[in-house]
């Protein structure tokens, strides 16, 4: 097979290249792997609309890469990104990923009806008693979203799943 091109900046270790660099990585995080599972399963077509919420080098990178090598049209947003620019560009979306860590981000009146919706990002809400996780995207999305992984419950096992596989 060779090796992969070589990567300019620094390396994670001597035989890793860093997550953002997808097209060189043959094994891609487990929840980038299960986004992508998901979103094949569905047989969509090519140019599609998306928009990942969330640039972390372990997530929201890797996944707008991966997704961009599927021939989607990508758009990154994140949690700073003003609340009018993020409710546009997901109103135009055929496929929202949210991945920001950020409690109830997506709301309903941001998704258009019959967008895909997968949430990865969770958070410890340590005000309530017992501690409780609050997903991204809030519950009544389901409303309009044609699918929509469910939080906590959703992404969790099948990452264990996607671990298991790599």
């Amino acid at each position: 097979i060779g090796n992969p091109p070589p990567a300019t900046g620094t390396k994670l270790s001597e035989s890793v290249p860093p997550p953002w660099l997808s097209h060189t990585c043959v094994v891609k995080p487990c929840f980038v792997q299960c986004a992508l599972d998901r979103v094949d399963a569905l047989d969509l077509p090519a140019g599609l609309s998306c928009v990942v919420i969330g640039r972390s080098r372990k997530l929201g990178l890797p996944l707008f890469l991966a997704l961009v090598e599927r021939d989607f049209t990508v758009t990154v947003c994140h949690s700073y990104t003003p609340t009018k620019e993020l409710t546009e560009r997901c109103l135009n979306a055929d496929i929202i990923v949210c991945a920001a860590g950020k409690p109830n981000l997506l709301t309903k009146d941001m998704v258009k009806r019959g967008a895909i919706v997968i949430n990865l990002g969770t958070t410890l809400s340590v005000c309530s008693v017992p501690a409780e996780l609050q997903p991204d995207v809030s519950p009544d999305v389901k409303e309009k979203a044609r699918i929509m992984t469910p939080t906590p419950g959703g992404m969790g096992p099948t990452c264990v799943a996607m671990l298991c596989l790599q």
